[in-house]
């Protein structure tokens, strides 16, 4: 029976061993994992600010559009108003 321990002690050694072995690497893949999930949490900061940057750029550039064609407009209606004042009148009657 002596023997029969010993076997069973050494294959409990064994298995403790192991498990240790296997504890680490869980721990390290955990740790792996929740670095990675950090990553991943900078970069959709980082993606949400880009989006929301493209469509500030986007606003301004239809601000830059309406105001050049409001100018055009404003330039075509200050010619037509001194056009006007430059004809002289004539009697419609």
């Amino acid at each position: 029976m002596g023997k029969l321990a010993g076997e069973i002690e050494t294959e409990s050694d064994l298995i403790l061993q192991s498990n240790v072995r296997m504890l680490a690497a869980a721990l390290m893949a955990l740790k792996r994992k929740k670095r990675y999930e950090k990553q991943l949490q900078q970069i959709d900061g980082t993606l949400s600010t880009i989006e929301f940057q493209r469509e500030a750029l986007q606003n301004a550039s239809t601000n830059t559009e309406v105001l050049n064609v409001m100018s055009v407009a404003a330039k075509a209606l200050k010619s037509a108003h001194k056009n006007m004042y430059d004809q002289p009148f004539v009697n419609c009657q």
